[in-house]
């Protein structure tokens, strides 16, 4: 199972129109940035030769955590 770490800095400014940046890292190689931001969800893969995002309104983002993803009990993911 890869080793994950994931590092993020905010900017100095309201957050309400400045992103917030995820580096992801698996086993020492950069998977992606994750961009969080007022209106959407920016995904840059590590590896992509181009280097643009992928996006997701919030909407979309909770649609798919729904039918996608697995709940957890209170205290597992700690």
């Amino acid at each position: 199972m890869p080793q994950h770490r994931v590092d993020f800095s905010i900017p100095r400014r309201p957050v309400g129109k400045s992103d917030i940046e995820f580096l992801v890292w698996g086993d020492e190689e950069l998977l992606g940035t994750l961009k969080i931001s007022y209106g959407a969800l920016d995904w840059i893969p590590g590896r992509s030769p181009r280097n643009r995002p992928f996006r997701i309104s919030w909407e979309k983002f909770d649609e798919f955590a729904r039918e996608k993803g697995s709940r957890i009990r209170v205290g597992e993911g700690e």
